[in-house]
């Protein structure tokens, strides 16, 4: 999951357009990516790719070093996951998958965040109040 929140701090993605990046959407060699989905469950089951909340999330994102390096090893990571996982594996292109694949579910990825927060003492936030945080940043960079 480290890479996973390492790409949401570094581009200000929300959760569900990083679930659903897709690995020809990236473009380490130009360093940058494109949001072209968003991820969402129904029911809370069922994963469902949409388009992205407005329509300014369309967007190719700029990636930062940091970035750059946490997305091959998500690859390295996903080729292993193909090889133990053998025929159940299914290829969806997707970035940020389970072990077999799938889509990752949002509210798994709630859940790892909250857990690794109380883990190291720090207050509960939202996965989205990253998001917010890059703003922030950004914001006091640019004067």
């Amino acid at each position: 999951m480290a890479e996973l929140y390492e790409v949401i701090m570094g581009t200000g993605m929300r959760r569900g357009e990083a679930l659903a990046l897709h690995w020809t959407d990236v473009r380490l060699e130009d360093r940058v990516l494109f949001v072209r989905y968003t991820l969402s469950n129904v029911d809370i089951s069922r994963p469902v790719f949409s388009a992205p909340k407005t329509r300014s999330s369309y967007a190719w994102i700029a990636l930062s070093d940091r970035v750059v390096a946490a997305l091959p090893r998500q690859r390295d990571r996903q080729h292993v996951q193909r090889l133990t996982a053998g025929g159940a594996y299914v290829d969806r292109d997707l970035v940020f998958t389970r072990r077999d694949g799938q889509p990752l579910r949002p509210e798994y990825v709630v859940r790892q965040f909250h857990r690794l927060t109380d883990t190291a003492g720090l207050p509960r936030i939202r996965v989205h109040d990253l998001r917010h945080a890059v703003a922030v940043v950004a914001s006091r960079t640019v004067t």
